[in-house]
């Protein structure tokens, strides 16, 4: 009897752990494309997807940690993208007061977190391989987005009444203050109603996004903002002033530093010899009357340095007779936690004969609508390029030292173009291999360049695919190769064409806008 028991004690062991061993290795669905494909269809929902191959199995749980990462940052960058695309819709298309506001309003985050994601990762221990997945159902984010954008106009309609009940009594300070406070406000509508048009791929003056009405309350709390400030000849050194008081009312002392970045033109990443001026001027104001520990430093990738805690970013509007420049606060999380705005004059600009149209704008213009046809979007390889000065807004002056890195995810082959502002393309690296051992490692390229004539808008492209790049005609010239071929054929040759047999060649694409000026 003992041995009948002891004998199926043991078959009870041997099944549970082979059903344990099976359960193990049975791998998630949604590692298949074809699967998410079918399962996740575009139409109705976002998702972002990475994986890579593992050294060792003490790296899971941290591999694991950044791909989650990976995914989501990759589901928002296809939503930024979309919301790039959407502002550059003809305006005979649709509404042309809607797309005004949208690209004046709506395209200003450099990262976006989508609200109500999901996130899934699994470790193969087999192929010592990890996944990550990060997915959301789009009516949900229209849902999640839509009552977002009703909270917050809630929050500026008190904030409103707040001030003129301030105003009543006479107390312009505090009046001040709640008026200022309504603009980080106003970035989060703008920017749930930049993603909820994104979503849905048109510009629409849909009633729930309530546009009419944060309108009304924006030119309201602008106007009184205006009032209270008195001053209509207002100078650089004034506007500079009212951004830096209106920040240090919304945020009080920060005690870690805040990196001030440069300003660009509109939506266009461009700067100009008023950009440089601007954060030059700005950054004095931030120190003496915002109480605040600036820097204009860029920490570059692989560093040993936390980061910034605070960023400021800002962009510039020609509207009318006045420049308006609009500038935002946010966290490491990319909340903006506070803004300010402010008008200059267009007479200030003749009269100091200053320009705030980046150098060779329509040819740079032209080209950068050149490249936003038929880019490369999406897919699970994943490459980023910095310069020593970071990857936005950035501004080189004559005799200006640049460095360029690159990192990748996957093992690929890149392809460095430097688009100069003569129109001239250089060759920097071409089909240069990342292999194994490269992955996710700071690649810094074997060249230094100083910045010279010609000076304007210039673009630094880098493609990245799992197949070798078609061949570019180039001509040596001062150490470098200079591709003879015209724009389209170069993005042609670049970005490839589809494979014809069942492999698939994954594609990657960045670009940094750069502008270079003399001293």
């Amino acid at each position: 009897m003992n041995t009948f028991y002891s004998h199926n004690f043991v078959l009870v062991i041997l099944f549970l752990l082979l059903n344990s061993i099976n359960l193990h290795a049975q791998q998630p669905r949604w590692i298949d494309p074809q699967w998410r494909n079918v399962s996740y269809p575009d139409g109705k929902y976002l998702v972002g997807f990475a994986s890579e191959k593992g050294k060792s199995k003490t790296v899971e749980i941290e591999l694991l940690k950044k791909l989650e990462s990976y995914a989501k940052s990759q589901l928002g960058e296809s939503v930024k993208v979309s919301i790039n695309s959407l502002s550059e819709l003809n305006t005979t298309e649709t509404n042309g007061k809607v797309q005004e506001y949208f690209k004046k309003n709506c395209t200003s985050a450099s990262n976006i977190e989508i609200a109500g994601l999901k996130t899934e990762t699994y470790f193969d221990e087999k192929e010592k391989t990890a996944y990550a997945i990060a997915y959301v159902k789009k009516d949900e984010v229209y849902n999640l987005y839509k009552n977002k954008i009703d909270e917050k106009i809630k929050t500026i309609a008190q904030k409103i009444s707040s001030s003129e009940k301030y105003l009543t009594a006479n107390d312009n300070q505090n009046a001040l203050k709640n008026y200022f406070e309504c603009y980080p406000v106003f970035r989060v509508v703008e920017e749930a109603q930049g993603i909820y048009l994104a979503l849905k791929n048109k510009l629409s003056d849909d009633a729930d996004l309530r546009i009419k009405e944060i309108s009304d309350y924006k030119i309201k709390v602008d106007n009184e903002i205006k009032s209270l400030q008195k001053n209509t000849n207002i100078t650089l050194e004034d506007a500079c002033y009212f951004l830096a008081y209106g920040f240090n009312l919304q945020t009080g002392k920060l005690n870690e530093s805040v990196r001030l970045t440069n300003f660009t033109y509109k939506d266009t990443k461009m700067g100009s010899e008023y950009s440089r001026k601007l954060s030059s001027v700005l950054e004095q104001k931030l120190i003496s009357t915002g109480g605040y520990n600036i820097t204009t430093e860029a920490i570059m990738p692989g560093s040993t340095e936390t980061g910034n805690k605070y960023m400021i970013t800002g962009t510039y509007w020609d509207e009318g007779e006045n420049i308006k420049i609009i500038a935002i606060m946010r966290n490491a999380e990319s909340k903006a936690i506070a803004s300010a705005e402010a008008y200059i004059p267009q007479t200030w600009f003749k009269s100091n004969t200053i320009s705030f149209l980046p150098e060779n704008f329509k040819d740079a213009y032209s080209n950068m609508k050149a490249f936003s046809k038929d880019e490369v979007k999406g897919g699970d390889l994943i490459v980023e390029v910095w310069t020593n000065k970071g990857n936005e807004n950035l501004i080189y002056t004559a005799g200006d030292k640049m460095k360029l890195f690159v990192r990748a995810n996957k093992e690929c082959y890149l392809r460095f173009i430097y688009y100069l502002a003569d129109g001239s393309k250089a060759l920097l690296l071409d089909n240069y291999y990342i292999s194994s051992d490269k992955v996710n490692i700071v690649y810094e390229l074997p060249y230094e360049f100083e910045c010279s004539e010609p000076f304007g808008i210039e673009t630094l492209q880098l493609n990245a695919q799992t197949d070798q790049f078609q061949s570019l005609s180039v001509k040596k010239q001062d150490g470098y190769d200079f591709i003879q071929d015209n724009l389209a054929d170069v993005l042609v040759k670049t970005r490839g064409m589809k494979r014809v047999d069942n492999k698939v060649n994954m594609k990657a694409e960045k670009r940094v806008i750069i502008t270079t000026m003399t001293k």
